[in-house]
């Protein structure tokens, strides 16, 4: 039986949040993904502490699908890490 995980992730806009999950759903690495938001982000970027509103991804999946999955979001999200 495989051990199920929830991934979290977040973008900028609806669009790319739908985008991204699409991507999964299509290539089998999530069962079920919500989208929920905006949601209120406070992060430190650059050596300056930030806000914004951001659209979270609660991405439902199996533990042996992580890697994949992972390399699936950095891959198609615009984030710059």
């Amino acid at each position: 039986m495989n051990e199920h995980i929830q991934v979290f992730t977040t973008t900028e806009k609806k669009e790319d949040a739908i985008r991204i999950a699409k991507i999964l759903l299509k290539k089998g690495l999530a069962g079920c993904i919500q989208i929920i938001g905006p949601v209120f982000s406070l992060y430190w970027w650059k050596g300056k502490m930030e806000e914004s509103e951001e659209w979270l991804c609660i991405i439902k999946s199996e533990k042996s699908l992580y890697n994949e999955l992972e390399k699936t979001i950095k891959d198609n999200h615009p984030y710059e890490v």
